[in-house]
């Protein structure tokens, strides 16, 4: 649809673009991309536990650790992107590895 034209041109013609090692995938919830909040590690986000559930699974599953790896990982050698969503306040996260 053209709303949906528009906010992939919004995004990749006028949102600043994230620092990151790999290319990352922005994130969308609520049917539109989230702001981005910056790079996190994991003593940054602990308190988000529970709403980033789904996509702390996600990630840990990408790089084959168990859970308690993959938060320890995102203290060393794992950078989270963390982003919100523009309409709920959702957090939602990515990774990248430097």
């Amino acid at each position: 649809s053209f709303e949906d034209a528009h906010k992939v041109e919004e995004l990749h013609l006028r949102t600043p673009s994230i620092l990151s090692w790999q290319e990352i995938s922005w994130l969308e919830h609520c049917e539109d991309f989230c702001a981005y909040v910056g790079s996190v590690n994991w003593d940054e986000i602990i308190h988000l536990e529970k709403e980033l559930h789904d996509d702390l699974m996600k990630e840990a599953s990408d790089y084959n650790l168990e859970q308690e790896e993959f938060k320890k990982a995102l203290n060393t050698y794992i950078v989270g992107h963390l982003f919100t969503c523009i309409h709920c306040g959702k957090h939602r996260l990515t990774t990248d590895l430097p």
